[in-house]
């Protein structure tokens, strides 16, 4: 099984492009924090990771509107691609929550018919 559930912000603004196929998608940064221990001081720091996010159809269209320092949770697959030698690990989103607060209730009333509803997670 190929899933990846991850909850993080937003890095930057959501960017709109169009594929081979002239269908537009979004591309979104997603920044999750891990707290790790440094070795050399014995202390605690939150270090960032960041995910390069695509997001497709209706899915795509909602998450067009994000904006940086959103935060959101998403559910997808992890795909690996090489473009012109270099090679590059996304995420396919298939679930999407906005869990901000003053959009959280609007974004829950949204249906998107990505993936069956026996799949989508709450």
């Amino acid at each position: 099984m190929n899933k990846a559930i991850l909850e993080g912000y937003l890095g930057g603004d959501a960017v709109v492009r169009i594929g081979k196929n002239n269908k537009p998608f979004t591309t979104l940064s997603l920044a999750t924090q891990e707290r790790r221990k440094d070795s050399e001081t014995g202390k605690y720091k939150d270090v960032p990771e960041w995910h390069n996010l695509i997001v497709s159809g209706k899915l795509g269209d909602y998450a067009a509107n994000l904006k940086k320092g959103g935060h959101i949770l998403i559910e997808g697959k992890i795909e690996h691609t090489v473009s012109k030698g270099v090679k590059r690990d996304q995420i396919r989103v298939q679930f999407l929550r906005n869990l901000d607060r003053k959009e959280h209730a609007a974004a829950e009333e949204e249906e998107f018919d990505e993936i069956p509803e026996e799949e989508a997670v709450a």
